[in-house]
């Protein structure tokens, strides 16, 4: 059985309503097209400090993406 990521642990900790998108290899963004990969709705600043930590200081996105053309193989750190 498959146990849960880190990053699905420190979720977990998390008050309920935190949302994540995640995109599968071959998943298209359209150019102008935007995606929350990460969002919690509604955020209130006092309760929420923990969320917003999280991703301010501790969370490293890595996307790996291509061209049209493919090959290139470009990442993208935050």
């Amino acid at each position: 059985m498959d146990q849960p990521s880190v990053f699905d642990r420190v979720l977990g900790q998390m008050r309920d309503g935190v949302q994540k998108y995640g995109l599968p290899g071959g998943t298209v963004i359209l150019a102008g097209q935007s995606v929350f990969l990460l969002r919690l709705a509604p955020f209130e600043r006092d309760q929420d400090s923990d969320f917003g930590d999280l991703v301010l200081r501790r969370l490293r996105i890595e996307i790996h993406y291509e061209s049209l053309y493919g090959g290139e193989d470009y990442v993208l750190h935050s």
